[in-house]
């Protein structure tokens, strides 16, 4: 089973902003970094091998986490959908030059669920994937931003 395509359906009430600012959840990493800890301690007196490897797992999840300090640590918007473009972090999508923007549901095959959500299009040559799920705003809220200047950019006149 692949992923599943949903369709971006405007409602009727019109939105009082524009523009849509949105970050990641607010996350509690110091309560992993301690039980972190303990495993670790746990672990040391059962077999080296396994410290080693705990060890090795939580360089590579300080380096992901390392990664999004910008978006996590100083508060900037993940992704922020207005009248002009969408910019997903450091990344500019204007309006004009979107292609076939749709919306899915990712399919996880281990859970045998649809567990993310996510926008894809077509930008010049690239085809940028966004995920939408686990951030400050609800999926449908960014969906409708997503639909209303979607629609607007393609009754705008080009002069």
């Amino acid at each position: 089973m692949s992923d599943r395509k949903i369709k971006i359906i405007q409602s009727n009430k019109d939105l009082e902003y524009t523009e849509i600012e949105v970050y990641y959840q607010k996350e509690h990493y110091g309560c992993w970094a301690l039980w972190l800890l303990l495993i670790t301690l746990i672990i040391y007196f059962y077999n080296i091998f396994f410290l080693i490897h705990l060890l090795i797992f939580t360089a590579i999840r300080i380096i992901i986490f390392l990664w999004e300090y910008e978006y996590r640590f100083q508060i900037k918007p993940v992704l922020i959908i207005n009248e002009k473009h969408i910019k997903y972090k450091r990344n500019i999508y204007s309006w004009q030059n979107i292609k076939n923007l749709c919306c899915y549901e990712e399919y996880d095959s281990e859970s045998d669920r649809f567990n993310a959500m996510y926008i894809k299009f077509e930008y010049k040559n690239l085809k940028p994937k966004i995920y939408i799920s686990g951030l400050t705003k609800s999926k449908d809220e960014i969906s409708q931003h997503i639909a209303l200047h979607k629609d607007n950019e393609r009754t705008k006149v080009k002069v």
